[in-house]
C-alpha cells in the first residue's frame, strides 16, 4: 500500500496519464487539491494516489464544479473515509459474532464498573440510599429502590 503514495511520475507523464495540461496540475496544487512529493532538487513527483484524485478532479470539473466546489467534494469524501473506517473499527469484534470485545464496548464495561455500588461489589445484599443516615430507602443488589429506613 505504501507503493501507492510513493512519488514516482514526474508531471509531464502524471499529465499524460490524466490527460490534463502541465500548468493544470500546478494550479491544482497551487489550490491544495493535491499535495505531490518533491525531489531534493524540487521536481514535484506524482503517487499513483495522486493520479487516483487528479483523475476524481477531472471527473468533477466534467460534471461543472468549479474549483471551490471541487475543493469542498474532495474533503467530505476524505471525511465520509474517515467516518466509515472508524465505524469499521467501533464495529470490529461484533462483525465478528464477538459482541462485547470491540473498544466501545470495551469503554463501556469499564465505566459500567466505575459505577457499581460499592456495597454491591462487596456482595452486600443492601445498601443505604441518601447518605449515611439511612435516606429514604435502601438500594438492593438489583438496582430497586423500597421505601422503609
Amino acid at each position: 500500500m505504501a507503493e501507492h503514495y510513493r512519488g514516482v511520475y514526474a508531471i509531464s507523464v502524471a499529465a499524460e496519464l490524466v490527460s490534463m495540461q502541465v500548468q493544470n496540475l500546478r494550479v491544482y496544487e497551487r489550490r491544495g487539491l493535491l499535495e505531490p512529493a518533491r525531489t531534493a532538487g524540487g521536481s514535484r513527483l506524482y503517487s499513483r494516489a495522486d493520479i487516483d484524485r487528479l483523475h476524481r478532479i477531472r471527473d468533477l470539473l466534467g460534471e461543472g464544479l468549479n474549483l471551490a466546489g471541487i475543493a469542498r467534494v474532495l474533503e467530505l469524501e476524505a471525511e465520509v473515509d474517515r467516518l466509515r473506517a472508524e465505524n469499521e473499527d467501533l464495529r470490529g469484534g461484533r462483525q465478528a459474532g464477538s459482541w462485547g470485545r470491540g473498544p466501545v464496548d470495551r469503554r463501556t464495561a469499564a465505566l459500567d464498573e466505575e459505577l457499581v455500588d460499592p456495597a454491591e461489589r462487596a456482595g452486600a445484599e443492601e445498601a443505604p440510599v441518601g447518605g449515611e443516615r439511612g435516606g429514604v430507602g435502601r438500594l438492593h443488589a438489583g438496582g430497586s429502590a423500597r421505601g422503609g429506613a
